[in-house]
């Protein structure tokens, strides 16, 4: 075998190696998760407190540029959406000073570029 074939072969070995190394490496960058610790939304109400009526709030987020419908990259509005869902909530129930028995559901719909998220914050008004 000539020396040259021998360095054609060598090079083509290697030149699949850095392939297949630069996309694990661009996988696993695509295929991180974030995450964030738990967040009390409402305060413990004691069971004595008196029931104003129902209250219901809710917050939106959006996540542009898809890439499928698991991976996005611009998240805008993301932080904060739950307490801005908490607060509409208790706003909605005049004369409340807390959420009780609070349920949380949320919608999720997708456009062609990316994803709306709607936050929804139900439960009773109450006065401890």
């Amino acid at each position: 075998m000539r020396e040259s074939q021998r360095w054609k072969r060598a090079f083509v070995r290697a030149s699949r190696t850095i392939r297949w190394l630069t996309l694990s490496a661009v996988s696993l960058v695509l295929l991180q998760g974030c995450e964030t610790g738990f967040t009390t939304i409402a305060p413990e109400v004691p069971t004595t407190a008196a029931k104003i009526g129902p209250a219901q709030g809710s917050a939106s987020s959006y996540m542009f540029i898809a890439a499928g419908t698991a991976y996005y990259f611009i998240p805008v509005a993301w932080d904060g959406r739950a307490k801005a869902a908490y607060d509409e909530a208790l706003a909605s129930a005049p004369g409340a000073t807390a959420v009780g028995r609070v349920t949380l559901e949320e919608d999720w719909y997708w456009w062609l570029l990316g994803a709306s998220r709607v936050l929804t914050v139900s439960g009773e008004g109450v006065k401890p």
